[in-house]
């Protein structure tokens, strides 16, 4: 992300934002999420407390801050897949590359997010307006217009469809410890979703 427009200080803002979230995450992976307080976090990152309430209205929000993190993961993926030729190969790769960089992070930074967000009256995982599912929306509409997928179906029935999957293996993976590799299971349970889908 280009940052040459900012000021000094908005430049430093954002370093201070960052390093708030750095030392969040930290201690999250360390001792979970629920067993951390603010003032852990502002005192790793050498911060006051009143300067972690200018960046995040609350300890969700600092943890939701982390889906902007995964947006960014995402847009890096969809450049991978941009030279391949058909919908199921661009949506595999897109899927493997993003998920192997998030099995990276570990689970529970996940499934912190994971857990919180399903007790938001309007989880923010399942909304649309992701990157991620806008992304997905778009290889799915591309498969309509080449004939890939069938056009009985709209853009939104078959992004429905691929939420419900990918929900159900997030959660499989953060809460299994039988996965070793989560882009792989990923990628193997969504082409299989994809075989019965693309010959029903």
């Amino acid at each position: 992300m280009e940052h040459n427009h900012l000021t000094t200080r908005q430049l430093k803002a954002l370093e201070t934002k960052e390093a708030l979230y750095q030392a969040a995450i930290k201690l999250f992976t360390e001792k979970g999420y629920e067993n951390v307080v603010v003032e852990e976090i502002t005192t790793l990152a050498n911060t006051a407390k009143g300067t972690f309430y200018n960046h995040f209205p609350s300890k969700k929000d600092v943890l939701y801050h982390t889906f902007q993190k995964f947006d960014d993961i995402y847009r890096e993926a969809y450049e991978a897949t941009q030279a391949l030729p058909t919908f199921k190969d661009r949506l595999l790769t897109f899927i493997g590359f993003a998920y192997k960089k998030i099995d990276a992070l570990g689970k529970k930074i996940p499934w912190a997010l994971y857990h919180n967000s399903m007790l938001d009256s309007s989880p923010l995982i399942l909304s649309n307006n992701r990157t991620l599912y806008q992304i997905i929306y778009q290889f799915v509409d591309e498969g309509i217009q080449a004939g890939e997928l069938s056009s009985f179906y709209d853009t939104a029935y078959y992004v429905d469809l691929i939420k419900t999957q990918l929900v159900g293996i997030d959660y499989r993976w953060c809460v299994s410890s039988d996965i070793d590799h989560f882009s792989q299971f990923a990628v193997k349970n969504i082409a299989c979703f994809l075989n019965g889908l693309m010959h029903t």
